[in-house]
C-alpha cells in the first residue's frame, strides 16, 4: 500500500483501448458527408405558406375589428334626456296606476274622478 505511482511512467502502463489507424484522418470527412446538406429545391407551398398565415391572421384582426366597431357605433339621439324621463316618467305612470287598481274598487275611482273634475 505504500507503493507510489507515478503517472508519467509509460514504461508499465498498459492501455485498454486503441485507436485505429488513421482514424482521425478520415474523421472530419465522415462526420461532413452525414451532415452536410444537399442543395434540395424548397417547395412553393413551403416558402408561402408562412405569408398565407400571417395574411389569414390579419385578415381575421381586421373582420373582427370592423365587427367590434360596428356594434359599439350606435347613433344617439339628439333628444336622449328626453327620452330617458318620458321612459322613466311613463314607467312610474304604470306602477302608480297599477298600486290604484289594487288598493281602490273602480267605483271609488269614478267617485274620485267625478269629484276631482268640478
Amino acid at each position: 500500500m505504500d507503493k507510489k505511482i507515478n503517472i508519467t511512467d509509460t514504461q508499465d502502463r498498459n492501455l485498454p483501448f486503441s485507436v485505429p489507424e488513421n482514424y482521425f484522418d478520415t474523421l472530419e470527412k465522415e462526420i461532413l458527408s452525414q451532415t452536410v446538406e444537399t442543395n434540395k429545391p424548397i417547395p412553393l407551398w413551403q416558402k408561402v405558406r408562412p405569408i398565407m398565415y400571417a395574411a389569414a391572421m390579419i385578415a381575421i384582426i381586421m373582420l373582427a375589428a370592423t365587427f367590434i366597431v360596428k356594434q359599439t357605433n350606435v347613433d344617439v339621439p339628439q333628444n336622449t334626456t328626453n327620452l330617458i324621463t318620458t321612459n322613466s316618467q311613463s314607467v312610474e305612470d304604470s306602477i302608480f296606476n297599477q298600486t290604484i287598481l289594487d288598493e281602490f274598487t273602480e267605483e271609488q275611482l269614478v267617485e274620485y274622478i267625478i269629484a276631482s273634475a268640478y
